[in-house]
């Protein structure tokens, strides 16, 4: 079928005796959409207030124009226990330290998989996809915890952002030409039968240029720094050349081990109680893989609360620009009129969400407080990592509801967990499609 003139008349008078819908076409045409559809009452009634909110919180951090939104929530994370541990104030985590290895160590990872599949042709579903985006800014909660036990950890001060940490697309884009490059290089290499050790020669010099590209973007990474600093009482303190593993070892108080990944996806190929993995997801060759545990929602939302109410904050991924308000930073379903206001249904739940392209992972943030009323969550406190401007001096509110809808990943701590679930993620994951919904980045 074809579209006709017939028809085009038929949908023009629809519109001109739509009432409705004349109404707010003569809002939308003006003003911003999210700003022309705001139910302000809902607006109105939202509260900054929450009946649990971690201790020890530090102003917010800013990512600025760069996708590193898992690093800061995981850093923000981590700096609340420093924190806690030296009573300071105020304090920040190197997320350009992070980027930088992740950036390298991606790129080898890509590098690695472009060699395993030189057999396909270069159409072939596997190698587009390997080809398409393969070192943005994002990751997962197991890519952090890699980078972290290869690399440790420093201060900002240590490593401080640059430019291009902040601003990330043009860097992006010329390591992408040059990857993209060298993976036509490694697939003649591979198609010509080299010898094994000379294609890892060939890639090993590729790397070298990568990794000089990086520092030119990013700095060099210090391979020990001094540590100094007052606590809230004003107390001096000060660590000479330590390295970023001895940091980890001596200053953070937790074992990144001990956390587990918990998804909730409701797909059909997902099924509850099951232990997954995305087949070429992950950033260190030799680290461990991605691996989440799927749980029903009330079971997820279950252990999150355990885990705030004994004061543990806890890092999430989800579908930010979802039913969200940037500027107010309010995350809830009922925030727009859209259905009234165009005069059509949204009806798509989570999973036909998930399985026809509507929804995924698209950012991670930290979960420190929530709004408890006859026992049951009403509201939760997130941390972002986008400055003080936005939501409350850049802490924002997601109602319960939408956190049934848009949330989909936390990293529990195992002493939150039952056994049963603690057996679930020792076991062999089932490998799911690299263009899974499950195998997007924050």
């Amino acid at each position: 079928m074809h579209i006709t003139q017939e028809m085009l008349e038929r949908f023009r008078f629809y519109f001109q005796e739509s009432a409705p819908l004349k109404i707010s076409q003569s809002a939308f045409l003006h003003t911003k959409i999210t700003d022309t559809a705001m139910n302000w009452d809902r607006f109105a009634n939202t509260q900054h207030y929450f009946s649990k909110v971690i201790s020890h919180e530090m102003k917010i951090t800013n990512q600025k124009q760069s996708g590193r939104c898992w690093l800061f929530a995981a850093c923000n994370m981590l700096r609340i226990l420093i924190g806690r541990k030296y009573n300071i104030d105020q304090f920040e985590l190197s997320t350009n330290h992070l980027m930088f290895f992740d950036k390298l160590e991606k790129i080898n990872f890509f590098l690695e998989n472009i060699i395993k599949t030189a057999d396909e042709p270069y159409d072939s579903r596997n190698v587009m996809f390997l080809l398409h985006s393969p070192i943005g800014d994002g990751g997962q909660w197991h890519m952090f915890v890699n980078l972290v036990k290869k690399y440790g950890l420093m201060p900002k001060s240590a490593m401080p952002d640059t430019f291009q940490s902040q601003n990330t697309v043009t860097m992006n884009h010329l390591l992408l030409k040059k990857i993209r490059e060298f993976a036509m290089t490694l697939r003649k290499c591979k198609r010509e039968n080299r010898p094994t050790s000379e294609i890892a020669d060939i890639k090993a010099e590729m790397l070298k240029t990568v990794h000089a590209m990086l520092e030119s973007f990013l700095g060099t990474p210090p391979q020990e720094f001094d540590w100094e600093f007052y606590d809230k009482n004003g107390k001096f303190h000060s660590f000479k050349k330590i390295s970023p593993h001895e940091f980890v070892e001596k200053h953070v108080p937790v074992n990144l081990s001990d956390y587990v990944c918990l998804i909730n996806c409701p797909m059909q190929d997902t099924p509850y109680h099951q232990t997954f993995t995305v087949e070429f997801l992950g950033n260190v060759v030799e680290g461990s893989i991605v691996r989440y545990v799927n749980l029903p929602m009330d079971m997820l939302k279950r252990l999150t609360l355990a885990s705030l109410q004994k004061d543990e904050p806890v890092w999430f991924g989800c579908d930010v620009g979802q039913s969200f308000h940037r500027d107010q930073g309010i995350m809830d379903l009922k925030l727009y009129q859209f259905e009234t206001m165009l005069q059509t249904k949204f009806p798509l739940t989570k999973q036909q969400r998930l399985e026809h392209g509507e929804s995924k992972m698209t950012h991670a943030m930290l979960l420190n407080g929530v709004d408890i009323v006859d026992n049951h969550p009403t509201k939760w406190r997130v941390e972002n990592s986008w400055g003080k401007d936005y939501g409350k001096d850049g802490f924002f509110v997601m109602t319960d509801a939408w956190f049934d809808e848009y949330v989909y990943e936390v990293a529990i701590h195992k002493r939150f967990l039952d056994k049963a679930i603690i057996e679930l993620e020792k076991q062999s994951p089932i490998t799911l499609a690299p263009w899974h919904p499950m195998g997007a980045l924050a």
